[in-house]
């Protein structure tokens, strides 16, 4: 049944913008060129299928006749069908292209979306530990800073309180007595 041939206008190649299309791109012609040559065929099968017939009534054979007719319209029924089956599968082919092409856009976006989506975590933790890093520090500086100025104003203190008061780094604040131990 693959002889009936799908006719241009019915292939994936065209576009389904509606009957202007069709005749003003020449389709129109196509496609009554094409019907044309379908019912030249169905006359051709119908003429041999009632030669046939009459010539199966003419010795008196209705079963002849009766099969000769159900083949004839199971044979135009598979040739119809074959037409149509190939205009969809078409149209599927072309679909499922199309879809495929969707889903492959949509996969790469997801992808493209995940991929900056970790990205720019990646680079707020940098930024964060970096950040926290230089908080370290300059809490560090501050601190010491605080402390030495701290300790320098206590030893001031001390030495205006305590006279005896020794401010070596070895020993801070009053000078240990041993009487009173």
């Amino acid at each position: 049944m693959s002889y009936v041939k799908t006719p241009k206008f019915a292939s994936s190649e065209t576009s389904p913008h509606g009957m202007q299309e069709v005749a003003s791109s020449g389709y129109g012609g196509k496609l009554l060129a094409w019907l044309g040559e379908r019912f030249v065929e169905l006359k051709q099968d119908a003429t041999k299928a009632f030669n046939g017939i009459s010539q199966a009534l003419a010795k008196g054979d209705i079963t002849l006749a009766a099969q000769i007719l159900w083949l004839t319209l199971k044979m135009e029924f598979l040739k119809g069908k074959q037409v149509l089956l190939e205009i969809w599968l078409s149209f599927k082919n072309k679909f499922l292209e199309y879809w495929n092409g969707i889903g492959y856009s949509m996969v790469l976006v997801w992808d493209t979306t995940v991929y900056g989506i970790k990205i720019a975590w990646i680079e707020t933790v940098a930024f964060l530990k970096t950040a926290w890093i230089g908080f370290k520090s300059v809490f560090a500086n501050v601190s010491d800073w605080c402390v030495k100025k701290l300790m320098g104003i206590y030893i001031w203190w001390q030495k205006l309180l305590n006279p005896k008061f020794d401010d070596t780094p070895d020993c801070i604040g009053p000078k240990p007595n041993p009487e009173n131990m």
